[in-house]
């Protein structure tokens, strides 16, 4: 046993991986230099998490990150000072429990699935910060700020793990790059600037993995009481990355396997591996408890929140915000979306080979470092995989891995050429393909550095839409125009909002009635986003008016003709990249193209050809047209 581990093996010595997967000795030169770099990549990595912090001005036009703040954070959990320990004690009434009971309902609230760790530490510091300032951060225009930041703070804690990862798995230059792939990919960047748990999530998931590599290279009991305690402060925060406490069974049984290598006894294997399990248990249990009690005291209403998200996430539960992934192809879907504009290009290619060459070496020399990080990447993956829902978010826990393996094969890449072409060469390749991963990153970001469109949209509005108008929008989309300025409001205006529920299951004759209704009473069709649109397409047996609506609404055929677009697509100066066809919860909340159509004094031609079809509703539904002579129809 040895005394500074308490474990049968002592930790192994500081080295770094060499091309075959061999231990070699840091180099000294390069040991210095590596906490400077590192020390900057966390400087640039926060800086462009919080860039543009406040890009919807204070709108909230997330709706998760809505719900979090205005009907959660605000209206349920409300600390008081000193504590009421009666009040703490009962889940029912606790202003600690965000799915308290319901005053209105007198039941419990199941919609709340995420974690109440965020928001605890949210509530906290904005305790400070009102302390500090002397202004009330707990309000709802504030609040959101705070956990802006915080999401911010905590994916730039990420990066540093990531770094600290890939000094595990490989070596110092790996750890650098992949920590420069982490810093610079865009979908972290964008989560962080939102008040959600996703950055949240993949921080103490990158936590986890740290820590239960650490535990399986050195055996100490405390490191596995820490990734223990990772899987709970997870589960804290999300409770569907149960699959993280797996990680955890791994390292376990990797360092169980160790010592049977060096020749201890069945009994103490079994006894080792039974004492690090409990431990990992009980303080994932600990920690689970000590930011989730009320999912512990009221275990089922819990479960209840859960299973609801778990029904949506298969596809059982039909919902119309998942109805644009109906006919996509699993796996094909999430890689092709990744590779497009998760990481970009660039990153999302090299993070895929790099996962090839990590699997590669983990059959070679059964390393803990890429053992594990593979364990996590299948296990997680295979479960957002079965799932119909395939927000490009839910890749998000898999970043500190992919990072990681895209660190991994810039390194092979660098080491290949500059084998062939000498040392400056593979530095010269390393650099070109870091600058593809930055100029994608820094494209992205430029939409942080211009008008939300939908901000933009609204005052083109006050500017050109007559007081008293009637402004049409779509049901489960954001209406325009948004209150500015004082007295840029669509109530001072006098603007009317009319919407259509184009969800709605209808006959098609219904279905058309109803489009030809929403026309003839609004007098401009504004469009704040595609997400209705792209939630229609992909089921035209199901949508087959509300698909032709869009067609002939785009084609100008049905009385509107398009007065106005607004957009904030990533760029590089004049070079903008057009990413409508990326996943609709990467597109739409920071970045959605805003249309305006008007109408141009045609419509009344459209109401006859309603009637003339509407005895036969087994038939499209035609619109009449005065611009052809063959009239459009549903």
């Amino acid at each position: 046993m040895d005394p500074t581990t308490g474990s049968g093996k002592a930790p192994p010595a500081r080295a770094e991986l060499d091309r075959d997967g061999q231990r070699s000795p840091i180099h000294p030169r390069r040991a210095g230099l590596a906490p400077l770099a590192l020390g900057v990549l966390l400087l640039a990595a926060l800086a462009l998490r919080l860039f543009g912090i406040d890009w919807d001005d204070g709108r909230r036009l997330h709706p998760d990150e809505l719900f979090i703040t205005d009907w959660v954070l605000v209206d349920r959990i409300r600390p008081v000072w000193p504590p009421d320990l009666g009040n703490l004690l009962d889940p029912a009434t606790s202003v600690l429990n965000p799915r308290s009971v319901d005053p209105a309902k007198g039941t419990f609230r199941d919609d709340y699935a995420y974690g109440a760790l965020p928001l605890f530490v949210t509530e906290a510091a904005a305790a400070i910060a009102s302390l500090a300032t002397g202004e009330d951060w707990h309000a709802a225009d504030r609040v959101y700020l705070v956990g802006r930041a915080l999401s911010a703070l905590l994916d730039t804690v990420t990066v540093l793990v990531v770094y600290l990862i890939g000094r595990r798995v490989a070596s110092t230059r790996v750890a650098i790059l992949a920590a420069t792939v982490a810093a610079l990919a865009p979908m972290s960047i964008q989560l962080a600037h939102f008040f959600t748990t996703d950055s949240w999530l993949t921080c103490f998931v990158a936590l986890t993995l740290l820590w239960a590599i650490r535990a399986a290279e050195s055996g100490r009991v405390g490191a596995f009481a820490l990734a223990g305690a990772g899987v709970g402060l997870g589960m804290a925060t999300k409770g569907s990355v149960f699959t993280l406490a797996g990680v955890v069974v791994v390292a376990v049984a990797y360092d169980a396997w160790q010592r049977r290598r060096m020749g201890g006894s069945d009994r103490q294997v079994v006894g080792a591996a039974i004492q690090r399990a409990t431990v990992g248990g009980g303080a994932a249990l600990v920690a689970f408890a000590l930011f989730e009690p009320y999912a512990l005291a009221r275990p089922d209403v819990y479960i209840a929140a859960l299973r609801r998200q778990a029904d949506i996430v298969s596809g059982s539960f039909d919902v119309p915000f998942t109805r644009q992934y109906v006919g996509t192809t699993p796996v094909v879907y999430q890689v092709e979306q990744f590779v497009k504009w998760g990481f970009g290009p660039v990153a999302g290619l090299l993070a895929l080979a790099g996962l090839a060459l990590l699997a590669w070496r983990c059959r070679r020399s059964l390393a803990a470092g890429p053992l594990l990080a593979l364990t996590w990447f299948v296990g997680y993956g295979a479960v957002i995989a079965l799932g119909e829902t395939k927000f490009l978010r839910y890749l998000a826990p898999l970043t500190p891995v992919l990072a990681v393996a895209a660190g991994v094969a810039i390194d092979a890449i660098w080491r290949r050429v500059g084998s062939r072409l000498g040392e400056r060469a593979g530095a010269v390749a390393g650099a070109v393909l870091l600058a593809g991963v930055a100029l994608w990153s820094i494209a992205f970001v430029s939409i942080y550095a211009r008008e939300h469109p939908r901000l933009a949209a609204s005052r083109w509005i006050y500017a050109n839409v007559p007081p008293g108008s009637v402004l049409g929008s779509e049901y489960w989309d954001q209406a325009l125009p948004m209150a500015l300025d004082a007295g840029l409001s669509p109530g001072v205006r006098g603007y009317e909002t009319f919407d259509i529920d184009l969800y709605a299951d209808r006959p098609p004759a219904e279905a058309a009635d109803a489009i030809f209704a929403f026309l003839d009473r609004v007098d401009y069709v504004v469009l704040s986003s595609n997400r209705v649109e792209t939630s229609i397409r992909p089921s035209p047996w199901r949508y087959p008016v509300q698909t032709r609506y869009y067609d002939l609404l785009h084609a100008e055929r049905l009385g509107f003709s398009l007065v106005a677009e607004f957009r904030a697509d990533p760029a590089l100066g004049s070079l903008r990249f057009d990413d409508q066809g990326a996943d609709e919860s990467f597109l739409n909340y920071d970045h959605p193209r805003v249309l305006i159509y008007a109408k141009n004094g045609v419509e009344e031609s459209r109401s006859r050809g309603v009637g003339a079809t509407r005895s036969e509703p087994e038939t499209a539904l035609s619109i009449a047209s005065t611009e052809t002579a063959h009239p459009p129809s549903f």
